[in-house]
C-alpha cells in the first residue's frame, strides 16, 4: 500500500513538473507574439501620425536646397550661412546639416542607429559620401560640385531634449536618433538627359530629389526602426 501511495506521488510530482514546463512555454510563446504584435501595431500608427511632419520635412528641405543650388551657382560666397542654418521642421525638432568629423578626411558626423536595416544601411552609407558641408564647396572643391550631375546631402535630426508627450509614444519627437538623405539628380525637362549642375538654373532644367527619412525608437531591448521615402522635384 505505502510503495502504491509512494508511486502516486512521484507521478503527481512529474505531472506538476510538466504541466509547469508547459505553462512557461504557453506563456513564453504568448509573449512573444503580444511583442510582435505590438511592434507591428506601433510600425503602422506611427507611420500613418507622421504625415504630417513628412510634409513639412519634404518642404523645408525643398526651399532650404534651392536656395543652397542658386547661391552655388551665383554667389558661392553666401553658402556658409546656409549650411551653418538649422531647419526647424516642429514639435521642437530641428534639422541640422551634416558636417565632417576630420576635414582632411571628410567624414560625415550622423549618429547611426544599432543593427539598421536594408533601407538605414542604404541611406547612412549615401550620408557617409554627403557633401554636405561648406569645406566641399570652396576652393579647388567648388567646380567637381558644380560638374556633378548627382549630389548628395544629409542633415542629422536633432531631437527635443523634453518631448511632449501628447503626441502618443510614437512622436518622432520620442525618437532616439534621425536623419534626412536628400540625393539630387540634375536633368533636362525635355528629355530627361542628366547635366551637370552649372548648367541647372537655365529653362528646361529639373533637380529631383530623392528623400528618404529615417528615425529608431527603442522598445524594451529592440530598436524599431521607421522610414519614410519619397521624390520632389527643385524647379529654378
Amino acid at each position: 500500500m505505502k510503495a502504491t501511495q509512494s508511486k502516486e506521488a512521484g507521478f503527481s510530482l512529474v505531472e506538476t513538473l510538466v504541466s509547469l514546463v508547459l505553462l512557461s512555454l504557453v506563456g513564453y510563446f504568448v509573449l512573444v507574439s503580444q511583442n510582435k504584435a505590438q511592434k507591428a501595431m506601433f510600425k503602422g500608427t506611427s507611420r500613418d501620425a507622421h504625415a504630417q511632419i513628412v510634409s513639412v520635412v519634404k518642404s523645408k528641405t525643398g526651399k532650404a536646397l534651392e536656395k543652397i543650388l542658386a547661391s552655388a551657382l551665383i554667389s558661392p560666397g553666401g553658402l556658409a550661412p546656409l549650411f551653418n542654418s538649422e531647419l526647424a521642421f516642429g514639435e521642437g525638432i530641428r534639422l541640422k546639416w551634416a558636417k565632417p568629423s576630420d576635414p582632411r578626411k571628410k567624414t560625415v558626423i550622423m549618429d547611426y542607429v544599432s543593427n539598421p536595416d536594408k533601407v538605414a544601411q542604404e541611406a547612412l552609407e549615401s550620408c557617409r559620401q554627403s557633401k554636405t558641408y561648406i569645406q566641399a564647396w570652396t576652393g579647388q572643391e567648388l567646380p567637381q560640385r558644380l560638374a556633378s550631375q548627382n549630389l548628395t546631402f544629409c542633415g542629422q535630426m536633432i531631437m527635443p531634449a523634453n518631448p511632449d508627450s501628447n503626441y502618443g509614444a510614437q512622436n518622432i519627437a520620442q525618437a532616439k536618433v534621425g536623419f534626412v538623405a536628400l540625393d539630387v539628380s540634375f536633368t533636362k525637362v525635355i528629355d530627361g538627359s542628366p547635366i551637370p549642375l552649372s548648367q541647372f538654373g537655365v529653362g528646361g532644367t529639373l533637380a529631383t530629389v530623392t528623400w528618404t527619412m529615417l528615425w529608431s525608437y527603442e522598445k524594451g531591448q529592440e530598436n524599431v526602426q521607421q522610414f519614410r521615402k519619397g521624390i520632389y522635384h527643385i524647379v529654378p
